[in-house]
């Protein structure tokens, strides 16, 4: 009799209303606390990684708006200087192009009345390792003329379209002129490049 008299005052207590705000609260939030759980967090976390990519899809935009910007900028500067890119393939070509070279140098010497005693050139690597690396080539000549010849026929060297540079020059009197104005004898070095 025991048990159904403690049964009685639980259903009697159930039937409070004060009883019953507490159960309907409790339950509640239990329920509010499973759908926040279950729910709304995985909601939230999604909006923040969410979030979190939008920043950095900003970030990567503004590289990709600089990168843009700079291929535009390097274009018209390719668009300004294209007219002039056979001058740069003349000046730096591809390749030795060494009978290119010799005969560069006998017609400026021609011109200005030097003449050549020795035209050598040094070794050339025609293996193409390192594409875009600028490689010289070496051209030593044996020279004789005036000194005024000999100074135009430089500067008619470094007027041409190839790029030259005269890396060591040695110049002799002659033994058998007396006057200031007789032939000398010169040694070049001269490097030419090539891409």
């Amino acid at each position: 009799m025991e048990n159904s008299n403690l049964l009685k005052n639980l259903l009697k207590q159930f039937q409070s209303k004060k009883t019953q705000d507490y159960t309907y609260l409790t339950v509640f939030f239990i329920l509010f606390s499973v759908f926040l759980f279950f729910a709304i967090r995985p909601s939230l976390d999604t909006a923040v990684r969410l979030q979190q990519e939008e920043n950095d899809l900003k970030k990567l935009d503004i590289q990709y708006e600089q990168l843009i910007t700079s291929i535009v900028d390097n274009q018209a500067s390719l668009e300004r200087v294209r007219d002039r890119l056979p001058l740069l393939n003349q000046a730096l070509p591809r390749s030795p192009e060494i009978n290119t070279v010799i005969k560069d140098i006998e017609t400026v010497g021609s011109e200005h009345g030097v003449s050549f005693q020795t035209i050598t050139v040094g070794q050339v690597d025609l293996v193409q390792k390192d594409i875009g690396k600028v490689r010289p080539l070496v051209v030593n000549i044996g020279a004789a003329g005036r000194f005024e010849d000999l100074i135009q026929f430089i500067q008619g060297l470094y007027g041409q379209r190839r790029l030259k540079f005269i890396k060591n020059l040695s110049i002799t009197k002659s033994a058998s002129t007396a006057s200031g104005s007789g032939q000398l004898n010169a040694i070049m070095q001269i490097e030419g490049y090539y891409l």
